[in-house]
């Protein structure tokens, strides 16, 4: 009898455990999800991955259409075979009919040598067209089959409910695949359907093949923005201003994939999703080279920075020259993709000037820095917001500063320049960025530079640049030259900072030094 009644409870706690893993609806996976088993662990690469060059008939006819997953360069941080020299010879990696593939991808010749490559984002889904195993065409999923592509608002016991209202039961022999999109390249790995994710259905006519679970977008609205085309000295401020506090920095960030210019980012109108969601997916610890900065911890294989010399991330940041080459676009331009203005860090104030835009010097002083003043130091650039009444300057610029974790991530952001923390202009970035863009201060502290530091170079090719706002392109209709850093700031944020104008009395800081001279 006893036994009896063991058995009983035993059953009755099995019961309720069923039902209340039934009740839960933060999640929903149809059946245990599962890889295909050309991504399973227990197999080898060389027995999963399919190189469709080597398996490709003679000659045939194109095919189009392929979705295809973007996961990276083949061996991507192995420079001594992947690197920009050896770029015809890469293979790229893309999950594609339920299995990794590697194709080729030509170069061509001129503007358009590496037009494919400019459109490669990893983790993100494309249709392919290829033939012999190289890719002729890519076009991003978004731009093309915007329908595939969903979130998810509620889980019931039905299924999934997307934005459209539908809801989904997924099969049960349906793979629900999350995918993860990391330094060195984007994975895969099986998982539950979250409230909130973004999803895209793979089908084939109505059969639901596969479920991808997307990298997280984000919608931003920055405080400032720019007003693309008005060539203004006020414009040129707004502009400098929309993407700080949402963009990480990225050695090569703003330049194209092959290094060699202006990338499709830094000629595009109007602040790129890519930087602020790609932003909002790190955290503290994010590192655009070595991990907290240790080179003894280098990791070629697992590093944004471009060992190889061809930009893998240059969508997801920006580094100091692709900075300025994007505000100077979006000021001098109503449109994407024209000719763009990315060169060095040390050449681009003595590139403004060779555009006519104004003056550039190699002899000056302090006194001749004002609001949209544009300094090259070896190896860096910065533009200046404003001066101070103690002639301490709020600045702007990509810079690869210390998170609070000691990881140099940095990005676009204001900084000072001063003697003390106590300047008015520390103040006052520290009061804008706590303010206005509170993730990036939770990650990184103001950095403070020291004057003679931030404008010492060396050579004749770094110096200061300044706007002809007489004879040249841009105009002062609203008189921001002659403004201070606090003037400059409340206008353009419409938020009067709580400064009572008075001095505190901190010793002098060291300026932090910056690290963009080299990526290797």
């Amino acid at each position: 009898m006893k036994r009896m009644i063991r058995l009983i409870i035993c059953l009755l706690t099995v019961l309720v455990l069923l039902v209340s893993s039934a009740c839960v609806t933060n999640e929903y996976t149809g059946a245990p999800p599962t890889l295909s088993p050309a991504t399973e662990e227990t197999t080898s690469e060389e027995e999963t991955t399919e190189d469709a060059a080597e398996t490709a008939e003679a000659d045939p006819e194109p095919v189009s259409g392929i979705l295809g997953l973007f996961l990276g360069v083949q061996d991507y941080g192995s420079t001594e075979t992947v690197n920009k020299a050896n770029a015809a010879s890469f293979r790229y990696r893309f999950f594609a009919q339920g299995r990794e593939t590697t194709y080729r991808i030509g170069i061509g010749s001129g503007n358009d040598a590496y037009a494919l490559q400019n459109r490669l984002q990893e983790g993100e889904l494309f249709l392919l067209t290829q033939k012999n195993g190289t890719i002729t065409d890519l076009q991003p999923v978004g731009e093309t089959d915007a329908a595939g592509e969903k979130r998810v608002r509620r889980i019931t016991d039905e299924g999934i409910v997307t934005d459209d209202k539908e809801t989904l039961a997924l099969p049960e022999n349906v793979p629900i695949l999350r995918v993860l999109s990391e330094a060195g390249g984007a994975t895969l790995t099986p998982d539950a359907v979250k409230k909130g994710d973004r999803i895209y259905l793979e089908k084939r006519g109505d059969e639901l093949l596969r479920v991808f679970l997307l990298p997280e977008t984000f919608d931003y609205d920055p405080p400032v923005k720019g007003i693309p085309g008005e060539k203004t000295l006020k414009n040129l401020l707004a502009t400098a201003l929309t993407p700080v506090g949402v963009c990480n920095y990225m050695f090569g960030g703003g330049w194209d994939w092959q290094d060699e210019g202006s990338g499709p980012q830094s000629t595009t109108i109007g602040l790129c999703s890519t930087w602020s969601d790609f932003f909002f997916r790190q955290d503290e610890n994010y590192s655009y080279r070595d991990p907290y900065g240790d080179e003894g911890r280098r990791d070629k294989a697992h590093s944004y920075c471009p060992f190889g010399e061809f930009n893998e991330y240059y969508y997801a940041g920006l580094d100091c020259a692709g900075y300025l080459a994007w505000v100077a676009y979006n000021v001098m331009h109503n449109e994407s993709g024209e000719a763009g203005y990315v060169v060095g860090g040390t050449p681009t104030a003595g590139s403004f000037a060779g555009y006519g835009w104004g003056t550039f010097t190699q002899t000056f002083t302090s006194a001749d820095f004002s609001p949209g003043s544009v300094m090259s130091i070896n190896g860096h650039v910065w533009i200046c917001i404003g001066v101070c009444a103690d002639g301490s300057m709020v600045i702007a610029h990509a810079s690869p500063t210390k998170s609070v974790t000691g990881c140099p991530g940095g990005g676009v952001q204001l900084s000072a320049i001063g003697g003390s923390k106590g300047c008015e202009a520390y103040r006052l970035a520290s009061e804008y960025t706590t303010l206005f863009y509170p993730e990036w201060a939770r990650r990184y502290d103001v950095s403070l530079f020291d004057y003679g530091f931030y404008t010492s170079f060396s050579g004749d090719v770094a110096g200061l640049f300044n706007w002809d706002l007489t004879d040249g392109v841009l105009t002062d209709p609203d008189g921001y030259r002659e403004k201070t850093a606090y003037e400059v700031l409340s206008d353009l944020y419409g938020y009067d900072s709580a400064l009572d104008g008075v001095v505190d009395s901190e010793p002098t800081q060291e300026g932090t030094t910056y690290e963009e001279t080299t990526a290797a």
